[in-house]
């Protein structure tokens, strides 16, 4: 005889361990592991619902005082400028042609997809 199949809470999705437990929850019969039962168990058939309602719950938290952390030297980056070029796609055309290689080549090269390269050049 084979290994139990796996069975899963119907509200929260844990696995089940042990034998679970029946609820009737709005009007249909669910099985559910046991931290859903004592959530729900207790309440009366038709007043619970697990639609959201709206309201969030009010959660507490509690947490150390963060450290301060030491401080990095700063590193310094090179300045790029870049210059805006009225005939780029045409420097790129010239330059592809120059290589003499096929898009599909170059684009294998450079990263760039053959219909990107296209659409530049």
């Amino acid at each position: 005889m084979g290994k139990a199949k796996p069975r899963y809470c119907e509200i929260c999705g844990a696995p089940i361990r042990g034998q679970g437990h029946k609820i009737r929850l709005e009007g249909a019969e669910v099985l559910v592991c046991n931290r859903c039962y004592e959530k729900y168990g207790g309440k009366k058939p038709g007043t619970f619902s697990i639609m959201p309602t709206g309201r969030q719950p009010v959660r507490r938290t509690y947490s150390r005082p963060s450290r301060p952390r030491p401080s990095r030297p700063r590193i310094e980056r090179p300045l790029y400028t870049e210059e805006i070029v009225e005939d780029y796609a045409e420097r790129v055309y010239r330059a592809i042609q120059r290589s003499g290689k096929s898009y599909e080549e170059l684009s294998h090269e450079i990263g760039l997809s053959m219909n990107d390269l296209r659409a530049i050049a």
